[in-house]
């Protein structure tokens, strides 16, 4: 008897060992197959995507070991002067806590198996795929600012409207950066059919990242829709790409009007006494200026195109103010010069040339020109948002006519505080917070502003003077707006202006 259960035994520990090793071997295929599974998963991914990107991506990943294993590569998804970015897969997300994600923060390793007899086992259940944007910075940039960028990123970490850095890796020359991925809507898809509430909800994700740059003295010097990531969804966005992001210079340098209150009063006024000249001053004996351009056409502040050397925080809020009158007039890009002379004639063209010349003065430069379709006197900004948006002069005349709602005076308000020429009177990140009109989709907030009909523009035709003054505004919206640069008489002066001139400086006269 015992014997038969010998055999018995031995036959189960026979069987035992041949089922373990088909096993072994039924694992051992799995994974090889999986293995496969997963290079023709990625090679099918790649397949829509442009020759050229993807032999970027495996140049990358020829030049750092080990990245296929950590992250997969799907698409290029931008690219600029100094980098490009490119969408990817966390292949192990599941692996940290990553608190860098304000959809999961907190998320802990992967749990156990429902219903599982093992304490240790993983589950195996397919999870959502986590993405990052891994940023290639081009070996031609500097190793200062690429330094610099990664200390602001740590610099300014843990705020939620604002990226984080989650790695960051080099190999000799080549470096990468690891940031969240962050869904959201392209700006042109949005910007021309939002309300007053949605602009005030983008526009306080916006500024709260900028107050929190301002606190840290940090100027972003790019801001501009592409940089700031907007989910229309959620109402949240998140500021990108610190890759032109400077300190505010400490000492603060005095060698520009605007840099004390005296000499900038005094500046101010001196203005009043200059005697236009065209042209450059012969045996010019002032020193050259020198300052920092970084930026976007279309955005750069007035210091920043007039070379002003003291650049604070408060041209990322000029750059904000001109994304509120893209919303507003409803046209985008709002400005697009070729230059920075031709900048200046953008902004000439709703500021006028009086406050041109005080804000030259305020920075020791004189801003003269001979184009004759400029006017001396600055545009309402309600009469530029009406004509830009109506699409005709009678529309035009007749929403003219009727007060504005509160949510627009409040808007129009915030938006003179943004584009306020003098950087010294121009609004702080810091007090934009504490304006209503990041707060008209909060119906709790208390509300502080009080609008003064005495001072609203509002025209009343009752006499032919008043009728020809209005025709004549609408003429001048003509020139400002006409979409065809060729038909422009303006733009035609002031490119014939611009070939007379020696070259494209304007440290001198304009």
């Amino acid at each position: 008897m015992s014997s038969v259960v010998t055999k018995q035994s031995e036959k189960l520990d026979a069987s035992k060992q041949a089922a373990d090793v088909d096993d072994i071997d039924e694992c051992e295929a799995t994974d090889i197959d999986e293995e496969k599974s997963d290079k023709y998963e990625m090679m099918e991914s790649r397949a829509d995507v442009p020759e050229q990107d993807r032999e970027e991506m495996e140049e990358i990943i020829n030049v750092f070991d080990g990245l296929e294993n950590q992250y997969k590569l799907m698409e290029k998804i931008g690219e600029g002067t100094f980098s490009s970015v490119y969408k990817a897969e966390d292949l192990k997300y599941y692996d940290y806590i990553n608190d860098w994600d304000i959809d999961s923060k907190g998320l802990t390793n992967q749990p156990t198996l429902e219903g599982s007899s093992n304490e240790g086992a993983i589950s195996p259940i397919k999870r959502k795929p986590k993405f990052v944007a891994i940023k290639k910075i081009y070996a031609t940039s500097s190793p200062m600012r690429i330094l610099n960028e990664l200390e602001i990123l740590y610099l300014l970490r843990g705020i939620d409207t604002i990226a984080p850095l989650i790695t960051a890796l080099r190999n000799e020359d080549q470096v990468l950066l690891i940031l969240p991925y962050y869904q959201h809507t392209d700006f042109r898809q949005f910007y021309s059919n939002f309300s007053y509430k949605e602009m005030s909800a983008y526009f306080r994700c916006l500024f709260s990242a900028l107050t929190a740059c301002e606190a840290m003295q940090v100027m972003h010097r790019d801001i501009k829709p592409s940089n700031f990531l907007f989910n229309v969804e959620r109402k949240h966005g998140v500021l990108v790409d610190f890759g032109l992001a400077e300190h505010c210079s400490l000492p603060v340098p005095k060698n520009c009007p605007c840099a004390s209150s005296d000499t900038a009063n005094l500046a101010r006024e001196s203005y009043k006494d200059y005697e236009p000249a065209l042209g450059y001053v012969k045996n010019d004996t002032r020193p050259s200026k020198r300052a920092n351009r970084a930026g976007t056409r279309g955005f750069r502040a007035p210091e920043v195109l007039l070379k002003c050397p003291v650049q604070t925080t408060k041209i990322d809020i000029w750059s904000a103010g001109v994304i509120l009158l893209s919303f507003l007039t409803k046209r985008f890009p709002m400005f697009n010069s070729k230059d920075d002379v031709d900048a200046l004639m953008e902004i000439a063209c709703i500021f006028g040339k009086n406050e041109m010349r005080q804000v030259a003065a305020l920075h020791g430069c004189a801003f003269e020109t001979n184009v004759t379709t400029l006017t001396e006197k600055r545009v309402n900004f309600r009469k530029l948002i009406l004509w830009a948006s109506c699409g005709s002069a009678s529309i035009y005349k007749e929403k003219l006519m009727h007060k504005p709602s509160i949510e627009e005076s409040v808007c129009l308000d915030f938006l003179e505080r943004c584009l306020e020429l003098d950087c010294n009177k121009r609004i702080t990140a810091c007090e934009a917070m504490a304006h209503d009109f990041l707060y008209l989709d909060d119906p709790t907030f208390p509300f502080s502003f009080q609008r003064n009909d005495a001072n609203l523009d509002k025209p009343r035709f009752n006499s032919p003077s008043m009728e020809n003054d209005s025709t004549e505004t609408t003429q001048h919206f003509s020139r400002i707006l006409k979409d065809g640069e060729d038909n422009d008489s303006s733009m035609q002066e002031i490119s014939d202006l611009k070939r007379k001139r020696p070259s494209d400086s304007i440290d001198g006269n304009l």
